[in-house]
């Protein structure tokens, strides 16, 4: 009896252990998340390619996307990065989502306004229902998105009997501590000896499917704890989880144990893993989930989605918090662009401008002025405003349009397409796409890959037909020839510097009208290239412009 009293014993203690160690890493992630909230994130070591599964298995094929060359032009990594302040994988994968669908319905972006709304006037409620998040925690290919949406039957484990047996025997061999010591102890280390076996032998075949299901049911935890949150107004929000939680009641929390673990120290980790191989515990249950899930995978789905909503408003709120220029953008049918101080993002004390576009619009201007992040903050607040309902401005109004860019090209080495073949790629899917939706379109130095003459005529006639379709298309571009061609059919703005001696000033602001200046020799100048090129290189230019 003696040994079994120890054994029981070895079980408390480690319990104890285990609720000791979390509640001290539990008191210093609050202290973090009351850090993390309101300024920008620390941690930026994201994997995409885990953050992007539930946009690839529920959205990539989706009508109205940020394809891949926009996202890339812009930086979009970039963006969430700066966004991301998610306690919990979850979140991260819905917000990434959200990034990557604009709504062209702004009924659903005024509902996200609200949820924000109410973190903003309700802070006690905002923390609480954090550490809660905090509590599903995040997990490297966590495989929900792919149990979400798979049609084919998950494997099972059998027989089920024989694991209940196998659980019990260890338990059952303590009486033969009255008959015999050295026979109950014989039995207790071989049947252990045995469960330790099976288990590991199942966790190799299905280890993946565990991590899972163990996050899995940490979520429906999560998701109950947040069901029973009583806070005024709350009810609002959270009584569609509840639906959707109905049919999980019973399977909430059956992992949710071997989860929490993998955040204590390793020592616990350990001895908690030991206790899980004894008695079979994930093993036994993982039928009971999967049936679960198999037969309740829409509400699954739908569960998945609320909760990301919440997370994501309260990112959204922290980013808000954290950035000195936000709005909230205003949406019209005409086909404009109107906004005053806007600014990028990701630059530090921006400069801001304001203006209006209601046709298209070429900028040039010379090196350097600040063309290109012009157009890229447009565009980046135009995906901002239609997604977490946010912009970089004090007034920002457009209409709901699939925003597309062209400007980040390269040479594709793999397939060996030149330079020109992939802008004319990348044209073409801007052409594809505007005979589908509404969209604004941001070109940076079209057709740069060709000679002048034709870059020139080839340029001018994409553009025009372009402004034929009613999209809204801005153009950034050194060549003011363009602004001449297509006066008719494009406003004119540029950027501009200031040469004094041996010195240039940008001032980053946009103006009226196209571009009379050109610096490209003078900055070479200025950055030290050796006189003799400098004097050839305008003797050429002088020749160039004679001519």
């Amino acid at each position: 009896m003696l040994i079994g009293y120890l054994y029981f014993g070895a079980v408390f203690v480690v319990l104890v252990l285990l609720a000791i160690d979390m509640i001290r890493t539990n008191r210093k992630r609050i202290h973090a998340l009351k850090k993390q909230f309101g300024n920008p994130p620390e941690d930026l070591n994201i994997d995409f390619e885990n953050i992007g599964s539930f946009h690839r298995v529920f959205q990539a094929k989706s009508n109205h996307i940020i394809d891949d060359t926009t996202w890339n032009d812009l930086e979009m990594d970039r963006i969430f990065e700066r966004l991301d302040t998610c306690c919990s994988s979850i979140g991260e994968e819905y917000l990434y989502a959200v990034l990557r669908k604009p709504e062209i319905e702004t009924d659903k972006l005024l509902a996200r306004e609200k949820l924000i709304q109410y973190f903003d006037e309700n802070q006690d409620a905002r923390f609480a229902i954090q550490i809660a998040l905090l509590n599903i925690g995040k997990e490297p290919n966590n495989g929900l998105a792919q149990l979400l949406s798979s049609e084919a039957p998950a494997h099972r484990i059998r027989p089920v009997a024989l694991y209940w047996l196998l659980t019990a025997l260890p338990i059952l061999s303590m009486f033969f501590l009255l008959v015999s010591i050295k026979l109950g102890v014989a039995c207790i280390l071989v049947f252990s000896l045995i469960n330790c076996v099976v288990y590991i032998r199942n966790k190799l075949s299905l280890e993946a499917s565990f991590i899972t299901l163990r996050y899995l049911t940490a979520m429906l935890n999560g998701c109950n704890a947040l069901c029973k949150k009583k806070f005024a107004g709350w009810d609002t929000f959270i009584d569609p989880l509840r639906t959707y939680l109905q049919p999980f009641k019973k399977i909430a929390g059956i992992l949710t144990s071997t989860y929490v673990t993998k955040q204590a120290s390793f020592e616990l980790q350990a001895l908690t893993g030991f206790f899980q191989m004894l008695f079979l515990a994930e093993i036994r249950n993982y039928n009971r989930v999967i049936h679960s899930v198999e037969s309740n995978r829409e509400s699954l789905q739908k569960l998945f989605i609320e909760l990301g909503k919440i997370e994501t408003a309260i990112s959204v709120l922290s980013y808000r918090k954290s950035s000195p220029n936000t709005c909230t953008p205003k949406f019209t049918d005409r086909n404009q662009i109107v906004f005053q101080n806007l600014v990028h993002p990701l630059i530090p004390q921006a400069v801001p401008n304001s203006g209006k576009l209601d046709r298209g619009a070429i900028i040039t201007g010379s090196n350097a002025t600040g063309k290109s992040t012009f157009i890229k903050a447009l565009a980046v607040n135009g995906i901002l405003a239609q997604s977490i309902h946010t912009c970089n401005a004090t007034y920002f109004e457009t209409r709901p349009s699939l925003v597309m860019t062209s400007m980040a090209l390269r040479d594709n080495m793999h397939s060996g397409e030149s330079y020109f073949i992939v802008e004319v790629k990348s044209i073409q899917r801007l052409l594809k796409a505007i005979n589908q939706a509404n969209c604004v379109c941001y070109i940076d130095e079209i057709l740069r890959g060709t000679n002048t003459p034709e870059r020139i005529a080839a340029s001018s006639a994409i553009l025009k037909h372009i402004a034929l379709k009613q999209c809204l298309c801005v153009v950034a571009s050194h060549d003011i020839e363009l602004s001449e061609l297509l006066k008719d059919q494009y406003d004119q703005y540029h950027f501009s510097e200031t040469i004094s001696g041996d010195t240039i000033q940008f001032d980053y602001q946009l103006k009226e009208g196209p571009s009379t200046t050109q610096n490209a020799i003078k900055l070479l100048a200025i950055m030290g290239i050796p006189p003799e090129i400098i004097v050839d290189a305008e003797r050429c230019f002088n020749e160039h412009m004679v001519l």
